[in-house]
């Protein structure tokens, strides 16, 4: 029995196995994208909805590498992610590509629209081919529906902390039942 443990504790994936300090390593890499706000919520979400973790663990685990349901290992030793992680990893590298190239809206964009970072890695746009993604029609219509979009997000969450700042607003605008 004692042997069974030892075998299932090496194939426990721990914080260790996750992550990393030294820069330039996709390990380094991983690190970045699942302390980002953004994507620690994106981990924990799905996480959670595929039961993975409890309510309580969506909510109140500090330390998303420690998340049961990130990774598993094989028997010889190598961290496999999950394959819905590995694709919130991909996006998150895309943005960060986009960002050190000095196009930041562009990278948050990518970040939070999910219709944009659709057509961006549709088989209609061919990242393989030496034409740049920006330079797809589509990708162009899309880019601008996306800054419509976050405009829209970014002045309905104005207004309504304007609303309820102001008391009387705030009273108008809660109706009484």
């Amino acid at each position: 029995m004692r042997k069974v443990n030892k075998e299932k504790k090496k194939l426990e994936v721990t914080k260790k196995d996750l992550y990393s300090n030294i820069e330039g390593t996709p390990m380094y890499e991983f690190s970045r994208m699942a302390y980002t706000e953004m994507y620690e919520f994106r981990i924990r979400k799905y996480l959670y909805e595929t039961g993975k973790i409890s309510p309580k663990g969506f909510l109140f685990n500090k330390d998303v590498l420690t998340l049961p349901g990130l990774a598993i290992k094989n028997k010889d030793g190598e961290v496999l992610i999950d394959s819905h992680i590995t694709g919130l990893f991909a996006r998150f590298s895309l943005s960060q590509e986009i960002f050190n190239s000095g196009n930041e809206l562009l990278s948050l964009l990518v970040d939070t629209d999910d219709a944009l970072y659709a057509v961006m890695t549709s088989k209609q746009v061919d990242q393989a081919s030496s034409e740049d993604v920006f330079s797809n029609e589509d990708v162009i219509k899309e880019v601008n529906k996306a800054f419509d979009r976050l405009s829209h997000v970014l002045l309905n969450f104005e207004i309504n902390n304007y609303i309820l700042g102001d008391e009387v607003l705030d009273e108008l605008s809660m109706p009484k039942v």
